[in-house]
Parts: structure tokens; sequence; C-alpha cells
């Protein structure tokens, strides 16, 4: 895992939100990881992991399943309807 970020001049939100990202796309747990796990990879404070994850999870950047565990979303990993050979 990347975490945790470096700190750049502002858009901090954006910073967090990719640290995020890139922690839920290279975890190696089958089924994908929770928030503690996020909040602890990431050195976030819990209320703001819980609040990002939510966040991309309504982006639909994050998918959760019943027991709370968060993966990339099927539409960023699906292989079919790749635009970028289009």
């Amino acid at each position: 895992m990347i975490c945790p970020a470096r700190q750049v001049s502002g858009a901090q939100a954006v910073q967090r939100a990719a640290q995020i990202i890139i922690t839920v796309a290279e975890t190696t747990r089958p089924g994908g990881i929770t928030m503690s796990d996020v909040h602890r990879a990431c050195g976030l404070p819990k209320a703001t992991t819980s609040r990002m994850l939510l966040a991309l999870e309504t982006a639909g950047i994050l998918d959760r399943d019943r027991r709370g565990r968060f993966t990339l979303s099927r539409t960023l990993t699906s292989t079919g309807g790749d635009h970028a050979s289009q």
C-alpha cells in the first residue's frame, strides 16, 4: 500500500481520495478491505476515512458488500466497453 501520501499544496480532499482508492486497489485481501484497514493504512482520522469512503461509494468508484468491505467498483474494473481503444 502506498499510504500515507506526501503532502502537496492544495487539493487535500483529492489527495485523500486518491490515497484511499490506491489503498483499496492494492489490497490483496480476498473480498476487499474494511474501513478500519483503510484508516490504519492511510493514517487518516476515522471520521475522515468514513466520509471519504462513503463519498467514493456514492460516486460509484468503490463498492461495499454486506460485510462492509470495500473494493473498486465493477465499473472501474470491468474489461468490457473499453473506451480507450475506440
